[in-house]
């Protein structure tokens, strides 16, 4: 499991981190079209699905100890065409009722993404489902939950093409609370750089409003400085301006003050 730091937690710093760079390969799902599924797994897949939803908590735990032993095993290029009904129910455990299901979901999705990744570039609504559930989690009472989370959404970023992350994670920092658009911002300008290289007028599209949206708000001086620091490093000054330009007179105005103070 990764090892990151909480955004609010002393040791703040950005992580370097090995960048995917599958330009061109968000929104690309994979044809599973040749893989057969067969009998068996299907039906130990269904076993899981099953007791994922149990309402009894000890059953939806061992279910994602046997999800995570199947994943293992069968690999995720197997498991690719029933990825989107997994996830469906996998994903509600990494928002669990109860702490202890919650926590080992959370694990266990961290263990099973570099396993699963490549079944999963260009599946787009997975993804974007993963992200939703995720991300609230970031606001949690729980630090346990919430720093797991944070890491989740981080390894995200290392195992799967960043393109394909950027549209939730702006979506998930623009309509968050305050804690969730703090820990989605730092990760967002830790991939801003990347996506912008990949598809530039993608990459405008989902940053730029997140960034008129922090731009003049007190409450998000600092995020707003780590959004505009990771773009003045990666676009320059001039290129920020150019890439904001659709942006209202006072956040221009906004803008040239952070863009002032980045170094």
């Amino acid at each position: 499991m990764l090892q990151r730091a909480a955004p609010n937690s002393a040791t703040l710093a950005r992580g370097q981190r090995q960048r995917r760079t599958s330009i061109g390969s968000a929104g690309k799902k994979p044809s599973s079209a040749s893989v057969t599924v067969s009998e068996p797994i299907r039906e130990q897949v269904e076993q899981i699905l099953t007791s994922l939803a149990s309402s009894d908590w000890k059953q939806r735990d061992a279910a994602i100890t046997h999800a995570e032993e199947l994943v293992e095993k069968e690999g995720g290029a197997t498991l690719r065409p029933l990825l989107t009904k997994f996830f469906d129910v996998l994903t509600l455990r990494l928002t669990d009722s109860n702490s202890k299901v919650n926590k080992h979901a959370l694990e266990a999705y961290q263990r099973m993404l570099p396993t699963l990744a490549p079944a999963l570039e260009g599946q787009v609504p997975i993804l974007n489902q993963i992200v939703n559930r995720v991300s609230p989690n970031l606001a949690s009472k729980n630090k346990t939950i919430r720093d797991l989370s944070f890491d989740s959404l981080g390894q995200m970023t290392d195992c799967l093409d960043q393109l394909s992350l950027l549209q939730p994670f702006t979506i998930a920092a623009g309509y968050g609370s305050a804690k969730v658009k703090e820990a989605m911002i730092f990760l967002i300008a830790d991939i801003v750089g990347t996506c912008f290289d990949a598809n530039y007028k993608v990459s405008k599209r989902h940053v730029m409003p997140l960034l008129g949206q922090v731009l003049g708000d007190v409450k998000h001086k600092s995020d707003c400085a780590r959004l505009c620091q990771a773009l003045a490093e990666h676009l320059g000054a001039d290129g920020v301006r150019e890439a904001a330009a659709a942006l209202p007179p006072d956040k221009q105005k906004q803008l040239g003050k952070e863009l002032a103070s980045c170094t």
